[in-house]
């Protein structure tokens, strides 16, 4: 892994284990406030860490983020939660945040330094993936939380499938929680 690229970053957790394989270079997308600030305390001050308080979609305009506070705001999404509330019913959606959002596509990086994406948008997946189709020829692995069934309109892993098989990418592992939500990771082979 050359560099990563986590949107949907929350705190950006997941930072020591890009860098354990071998990343060195990283971009962090974080649309809440509040998520996004503390992401900025947490990481080094350095020219190969870029942030940005945004969220990813195929389209650039201002969106409502459903949110809650219980799981620290990452159940938050921009999709209405349906099946979430039943299966996880002490997170309440009791708040609405307005962020901005844009496509990968329109951001401007050299996409030769990024190999790899982390992808945590809580059933917006396939419209993030939709806006990244010019990234993603810079990509040759990503790692996709599926929320399918979980939101109002979230995607389901064949629809992320039909999209990304065509763009030279194959499933390789699945981590699949009950049929509805789970961890994918594809790979250009």
């Amino acid at each position: 892994m050359k560099g990563a690229i986590q949107i949907g970053a929350h705190y950006a957790q997941e930072y020591e284990d890009f860098k354990k394989a071998g990343a060195s270079n990283f971009i962090f997308f974080e649309p809440l406030e509040e998520a996004y600030k503390t992401l900025c305390e947490k990481l080094p001050k350095t020219d190969n860490i870029k942030t940005f308080n945004l969220a990813l979609g195929n389209e650039k305009k201002l969106v409502v983020m459903n949110t809650e506070q219980v799981n620290s705001g990452m159940s938050s999404s921009i999709l209405k939660p349906t099946e979430h509330l039943k299966q996880f019913p002490h997170i309440v959606f009791d708040s609405k945040e307005l962020v901005q959002m844009d496509k990968l596509d329109n951001i401007k990086y050299d996409r030769t330094l990024y190999d790899f994406i982390c992808l945590d948008v809580q059933g917006y997946e396939l419209e993030v993936l939709k806006g990244a189709i010019n990234s993603l020829e810079y990509v040759k692995e990503l790692l996709i939380d599926i929320h399918a069934g979980l939101y109002e309109g979230s995607a389901t892993i064949e629809e992320i499938d039909a999209l990304l098989i065509p763009l030279g990418f194959t499933a390789i592992s699945y981590n699949w929680n009950n049929r509805k939500w789970g961890t994918v990771t594809y790979k250009k082979l």
